[in-house]
Protein backbone atom coordinates (compact mmCIF):
# COMPACT_ATOMS: atom_id res chain seq x y z
CA UNK A 1 0.00 0.00 0.00
CA UNK A 2 2.93 2.23 0.91
CA UNK A 3 4.65 1.57 -2.18
CA UNK A 4 1.32 2.28 -4.55
CA UNK A 5 1.06 5.78 -2.51
CA UNK A 6 4.56 6.63 -3.26
CA UNK A 7 4.25 6.04 -6.91
CA UNK A 8 1.18 8.04 -7.65
CA UNK A 9 2.82 11.14 -5.65
CA UNK A 10 5.96 10.60 -7.40
CA UNK A 11 3.51 10.52 -10.79
CA UNK A 12 1.40 13.51 -9.24
CA UNK A 13 4.81 15.75 -8.54
CA UNK A 14 5.98 14.99 -12.11
CA UNK A 15 2.79 16.05 -13.93
CA UNK A 16 2.93 19.07 -12.13
CA UNK A 17 6.44 19.72 -12.23
CA UNK A 18 5.92 19.25 -16.23
CA UNK A 19 2.75 21.67 -16.25
CA UNK A 20 4.92 24.41 -14.50
CA UNK A 21 7.98 23.87 -17.30
CA UNK A 22 5.18 24.39 -19.85
CA UNK A 23 3.69 27.34 -18.09
CA UNK A 24 7.14 29.14 -17.48
CA UNK A 25 7.87 28.57 -21.97
CA UNK A 26 4.36 30.10 -22.59
CA UNK A 27 5.33 32.96 -20.20
CA UNK A 28 8.41 33.66 -21.79
CA UNK A 29 7.01 33.24 -25.40
CA UNK A 30 4.72 35.95 -24.63
CA UNK A 31 6.71 38.29 -22.51
CA UNK A 32 9.30 38.12 -26.22
CA UNK A 33 6.20 39.01 -28.10
CA UNK A 34 5.74 42.23 -26.38
CA UNK A 35 6.95 45.42 -27.53
CA UNK A 36 9.69 46.69 -25.85
CA UNK A 37 9.51 49.82 -24.10
CA UNK A 38 11.25 52.11 -26.61
CA UNK A 39 8.92 50.93 -29.45
CA UNK A 40 6.17 51.09 -27.58
CA UNK A 41 5.67 55.04 -28.62
CA UNK A 42 3.22 57.73 -27.64
CA UNK A 43 1.53 56.77 -31.50
CA UNK A 44 -0.23 53.42 -30.27
CA UNK A 45 -1.68 55.38 -27.42
CA UNK A 46 -2.85 58.36 -29.61
CA UNK A 47 -4.50 55.40 -32.27
CA UNK A 48 -5.82 53.63 -29.03
CA UNK A 49 -7.88 56.95 -27.80
CA UNK A 50 -9.29 57.38 -31.27
CA UNK A 51 -10.52 54.47 -32.13
CA UNK A 52 -12.10 54.27 -28.56
CA UNK A 53 -13.88 57.79 -29.17
CA UNK A 54 -15.24 56.65 -32.41
CA UNK A 55 -16.77 53.38 -30.84
CA UNK A 56 -17.96 56.15 -28.34
CA UNK A 57 -19.42 58.26 -30.61
CA UNK A 58 -21.03 55.21 -32.88
CA UNK A 59 -22.66 54.09 -29.92
CA UNK A 60 -23.92 57.66 -28.87
CA UNK A 61 -25.71 58.07 -32.51
CA UNK A 62 -27.54 54.47 -32.06
CA UNK A 63 -28.45 55.75 -28.64
CA UNK A 64 -29.70 58.68 -29.34
CA UNK A 65 -31.83 57.13 -32.03
CA UNK A 66 -33.28 54.80 -29.82
CA UNK A 67 -33.82 57.47 -27.43
CA UNK A 68 -36.31 59.43 -29.81
CA UNK A 69 -39.60 58.15 -31.29
CA UNK A 70 -39.81 57.16 -34.98
CA UNK A 71 -41.39 60.38 -37.10
CA UNK A 72 -41.11 61.65 -40.39
CA UNK A 73 -40.17 65.79 -39.49
CA UNK A 74 -42.70 67.83 -40.66
CA UNK A 75 -44.97 70.80 -39.22
CA UNK A 76 -48.07 68.48 -38.23
CA UNK A 77 -45.77 65.84 -36.71
CA UNK A 78 -43.88 69.20 -34.59
CA UNK A 79 -47.42 70.66 -33.98
CA UNK A 80 -48.39 67.18 -32.36
CA UNK A 81 -45.94 66.47 -30.22
CA UNK A 82 -46.05 69.62 -28.44
CA UNK A 83 -49.39 69.01 -27.84
CA UNK A 84 -48.22 65.41 -26.35
CA UNK A 85 -45.17 67.00 -24.32
CA UNK A 86 -47.95 69.32 -22.91
CA UNK A 87 -50.10 66.52 -21.59
CA UNK A 88 -47.30 64.46 -20.72
CA UNK A 89 -46.17 67.53 -18.45
CA UNK A 90 -49.70 68.39 -17.41
CA UNK A 91 -49.71 64.79 -16.83
CA UNK A 92 -47.01 64.31 -14.48
CA UNK A 93 -48.08 67.52 -12.59
CA UNK A 94 -51.30 65.78 -11.55
CA UNK A 95 -50.07 62.32 -10.47
CA UNK A 96 -47.04 64.26 -8.97
CA UNK A 97 -50.30 65.88 -6.56
CA UNK A 98 -51.79 62.65 -5.96
CA UNK A 99 -48.64 60.99 -4.83
CA UNK A 100 -48.54 63.70 -2.33
CA UNK A 101 -51.88 63.70 -0.99
CA UNK A 102 -52.03 59.95 -0.67
CA UNK A 103 -48.33 60.11 1.21
CA UNK A 104 -49.70 62.91 3.46
CA UNK A 105 -53.17 60.69 3.81
CA UNK A 106 -50.70 57.61 4.27
CA UNK A 107 -48.74 59.14 7.27
CA UNK A 108 -51.95 59.55 8.90
CA UNK A 109 -53.08 56.42 8.82
CA UNK A 110 -49.55 55.27 9.60
CA UNK A 111 -50.38 57.99 12.72
CA UNK A 112 -53.61 56.53 13.87
CA UNK A 113 -52.38 52.76 13.43
CA UNK A 114 -49.39 53.59 16.38
CA UNK A 115 -52.21 55.00 18.40
CA UNK A 116 -54.85 52.70 18.24
CA UNK A 117 -52.75 49.71 19.08
CA UNK A 118 -51.60 51.93 22.12
CA UNK A 119 -54.72 52.30 22.85
CA UNK A 120 -55.96 48.29 22.33
CA UNK A 121 -53.55 47.28 24.29
CA UNK A 122 -54.29 49.12 27.26
CA UNK A 123 -58.51 48.55 26.51
CA UNK A 124 -57.43 44.73 26.35
CA UNK A 125 -55.60 44.98 29.30
CA UNK A 126 -58.41 46.34 31.67
CA UNK A 127 -60.67 44.08 29.86
CA UNK A 128 -59.03 40.93 31.11
CA UNK A 129 -58.47 42.22 34.91
CA UNK A 130 -62.25 43.01 34.32
CA UNK A 131 -63.14 39.46 33.52
CA UNK A 132 -60.98 37.86 35.82
CA UNK A 133 -63.10 40.27 38.68
CA UNK A 134 -66.39 38.92 37.49
CA UNK A 135 -65.03 35.38 37.49
CA UNK A 136 -64.05 36.04 41.28
CA UNK A 137 -67.52 37.67 41.87
CA UNK A 138 -69.89 35.54 40.34
CA UNK A 139 -68.02 32.58 39.54
CA UNK A 140 -67.89 31.01 36.18
CA UNK A 141 -70.65 32.18 33.47
CA UNK A 142 -68.94 30.97 30.47
CA UNK A 143 -71.78 27.96 30.27
CA UNK A 144 -74.54 30.55 31.04
CA UNK A 145 -73.36 32.61 28.46
CA UNK A 146 -72.90 30.15 25.80
CA UNK A 147 -76.62 28.44 26.10
CA UNK A 148 -78.17 32.02 26.18
CA UNK A 149 -76.41 33.57 23.24
CA UNK A 150 -77.77 32.32 19.75
CA UNK A 151 -76.46 35.12 17.06
CA UNK A 152 -73.70 38.44 17.51
CA UNK A 153 -75.48 40.91 18.72
CA UNK A 154 -72.31 43.15 17.58
CA UNK A 155 -71.81 43.24 13.63
CA UNK A 156 -69.49 45.08 11.21
CA UNK A 157 -70.44 47.30 8.08
CA UNK A 158 -68.16 48.37 5.66
CA UNK A 159 -68.23 51.61 3.33
CA UNK A 160 -66.23 53.04 1.23
CA UNK A 161 -64.14 56.24 0.95
CA UNK A 162 -62.21 57.89 -2.26
CA UNK A 163 -59.18 59.90 -1.68
CA UNK A 164 -57.97 61.47 -4.81
CA UNK A 165 -59.65 58.81 -7.01
CA UNK A 166 -58.55 55.20 -4.88
CA UNK A 167 -61.40 53.74 -2.93
CA UNK A 168 -60.51 52.67 0.61
CA UNK A 169 -62.34 50.21 2.77
CA UNK A 170 -64.21 51.70 5.98
CA UNK A 171 -65.23 49.05 8.92
CA UNK A 172 -67.97 50.19 11.45
CA UNK A 173 -69.44 47.77 14.31
CA UNK A 174 -73.12 48.56 14.73
CA UNK A 175 -75.52 46.88 17.62
CA UNK A 176 -77.84 44.18 15.96
CA UNK A 177 -80.57 44.54 18.41
CA UNK A 178 -81.19 44.80 21.77
CA UNK A 179 -78.89 44.32 24.60
CA UNK A 180 -80.36 40.97 26.28
CA UNK A 181 -78.68 41.20 29.51
CA UNK A 182 -78.80 44.96 29.43
CA UNK A 183 -80.37 45.28 33.13
CA UNK A 184 -77.92 42.82 34.92
CA UNK A 185 -78.68 44.29 38.63
CA UNK A 186 -76.14 44.49 41.16
CA UNK A 187 -76.42 41.06 42.78
CA UNK A 188 -74.00 38.41 42.60
CA UNK A 189 -71.69 40.21 40.62
CA UNK A 190 -74.11 42.20 37.75
CA UNK A 191 -71.99 45.53 38.30
CA UNK A 192 -68.60 43.54 37.42
CA UNK A 193 -70.00 41.81 34.50
CA UNK A 194 -71.72 45.34 33.18
CA UNK A 195 -67.88 46.75 33.36
CA UNK A 196 -66.69 43.56 31.47
CA UNK A 197 -69.41 43.82 28.72
CA UNK A 198 -68.51 48.17 28.61
CA UNK A 199 -64.63 46.98 28.44
CA UNK A 200 -65.06 44.28 25.51
CA UNK A 201 -67.67 46.39 23.84
CA UNK A 202 -64.16 49.31 23.44
CA UNK A 203 -62.16 46.36 22.54
CA UNK A 204 -64.66 45.25 19.77
CA UNK A 205 -65.17 49.34 17.99
CA UNK A 206 -61.15 49.09 18.68
CA UNK A 207 -60.08 46.44 16.69
CA UNK A 208 -62.56 47.04 14.13
CA UNK A 209 -61.02 50.24 13.36
CA UNK A 210 -57.75 49.02 13.55
CA UNK A 211 -58.38 46.45 10.87
CA UNK A 212 -60.10 49.35 8.65
CA UNK A 213 -57.01 51.82 9.43
CA UNK A 214 -54.73 48.30 8.07
CA UNK A 215 -56.24 47.91 5.19
CA UNK A 216 -56.53 51.21 3.92
CA UNK A 217 -52.42 51.45 5.37
CA UNK A 218 -51.92 48.14 2.49
CA UNK A 219 -54.06 49.74 0.08
CA UNK A 220 -52.30 53.36 -0.10
CA UNK A 221 -49.52 51.45 -0.17
CA UNK A 222 -49.50 49.57 -3.34
CA UNK A 223 -51.31 52.84 -4.94
CA UNK A 224 -48.17 55.16 -3.77
CA UNK A 225 -45.59 52.83 -5.50
CA UNK A 226 -47.46 52.38 -8.85
CA UNK A 227 -48.14 56.21 -8.54
CA UNK A 228 -44.29 56.89 -8.17
CA UNK A 229 -43.52 54.60 -10.85
CA UNK A 230 -45.49 56.36 -13.24
CA UNK A 231 -44.02 60.01 -12.08
CA UNK A 232 -40.87 58.36 -12.32
CA UNK A 233 -41.70 56.58 -16.02
CA UNK A 234 -43.18 59.81 -17.18
CA UNK A 235 -40.21 62.14 -15.68
CA UNK A 236 -37.63 60.54 -16.88
CA UNK A 237 -38.07 58.16 -20.19
CA UNK A 238 -41.50 59.91 -21.69
CA UNK A 239 -40.63 63.37 -21.50
CA UNK A 240 -37.26 63.26 -22.32
CA UNK A 241 -37.99 61.01 -24.98
CA UNK A 242 -40.59 63.45 -26.57
CA UNK A 243 -38.57 66.44 -25.68
CA UNK A 244 -35.15 64.41 -27.96
CA UNK A 245 -38.06 63.89 -30.99
CA UNK A 246 -38.94 67.54 -30.53
CA UNK A 247 -35.32 68.56 -30.85
CA UNK A 248 -34.62 66.36 -33.81
CA UNK A 249 -37.84 67.19 -35.71
CA UNK A 250 -37.08 70.93 -35.26
CA UNK A 251 -33.75 70.43 -36.68
CA UNK A 252 -34.71 68.89 -39.26
CA UNK A 253 -36.66 71.53 -40.12
CA UNK A 254 -34.67 73.43 -40.13
CA UNK A 255 -31.93 72.40 -42.48
CA UNK A 256 -35.13 71.81 -44.76
CA UNK A 257 -35.66 76.18 -44.72
CA UNK A 258 -31.80 76.56 -45.18
CA UNK A 259 -31.80 74.00 -47.93
CA UNK A 260 -34.51 76.00 -49.41
CA UNK A 261 -33.19 79.80 -48.97
CA UNK A 262 -30.37 78.40 -50.72
CA UNK A 263 -32.19 76.62 -53.44
CA UNK A 264 -33.51 80.16 -54.12
CA UNK A 265 -30.70 81.94 -53.83
CA UNK A 266 -28.83 79.84 -56.79
CA UNK A 267 -32.04 79.62 -58.50
CA UNK A 268 -31.86 84.30 -58.32
CA UNK A 269 -28.51 84.18 -59.28
CA UNK A 270 -29.10 81.71 -62.44
CA UNK A 271 -31.88 83.84 -63.48
CA UNK A 272 -29.59 87.74 -62.77
CA UNK A 273 -27.32 85.43 -65.22
CA UNK A 274 -29.99 84.70 -67.98
CA UNK A 275 -31.11 88.46 -67.98
CA UNK A 276 -28.11 89.94 -68.17
CA UNK A 277 -27.07 87.21 -70.84
CA UNK A 278 -30.16 88.22 -72.19
CA UNK A 279 -29.61 91.91 -72.35
CA UNK A 280 -26.29 91.54 -74.04
CA UNK A 281 -27.47 89.71 -77.10
CA UNK A 282 -30.35 92.23 -77.22
CA UNK A 283 -27.85 95.08 -77.26
CA UNK A 284 -25.74 93.67 -79.57
CA UNK A 285 -28.70 92.31 -82.13
CA UNK A 286 -29.54 96.32 -81.92
CA UNK A 287 -25.89 97.42 -82.77
CA UNK A 288 -25.90 95.16 -85.66
CA UNK A 289 -29.51 95.93 -87.03
CA UNK A 290 -31.33 93.09 -86.40
CA UNK A 291 -34.91 93.86 -86.05
CA UNK A 292 -36.30 90.46 -85.68
CA UNK A 293 -39.69 90.15 -84.17
CA UNK A 294 -40.22 89.38 -80.90
CA UNK A 295 -41.25 85.90 -79.23
CA UNK A 296 -44.67 85.43 -78.18
CA UNK A 297 -46.73 82.86 -76.43
CA UNK A 298 -47.28 80.90 -79.32
CA UNK A 299 -44.04 80.04 -80.67
CA UNK A 300 -42.09 76.82 -79.47
CA UNK A 301 -40.41 77.44 -76.05
CA UNK A 302 -38.95 75.02 -73.54
CA UNK A 303 -38.25 75.37 -70.50
CA UNK A 304 -35.02 75.48 -69.37
CA UNK A 305 -33.52 74.17 -66.29
CA UNK A 306 -32.15 76.84 -64.00
CA UNK A 307 -31.29 75.00 -61.08
CA UNK A 308 -29.17 72.07 -62.09
CA UNK A 309 -27.50 74.30 -65.58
Amino acid sequence: MSLLLDELFNNVTMDAFVSLINLQGKRHKNQSQLPSKGSYSLSHDKSLINNSAAENKKRNVKMSDKDRLPVFPSRMSLAIFKARLKGAQRGHSLLKKKADALTLRFRTILKSIIETKTEVSEVMKQAQFSLAEAKFTCGDISHVILQNVTKASVKVKSKKENVVGVTLPLFEPYQDGGDTYELTGLARGGQQIDKTKKSYGRAITLLVELASLQTSFITLDEVIKVTNRRVNAIQHVIIPRIERTLAYIISELDERDREEFYRLKKVQEKKKKIKAKEELEKKKRQEAGDHSEAATIFDDFQDPDILFD
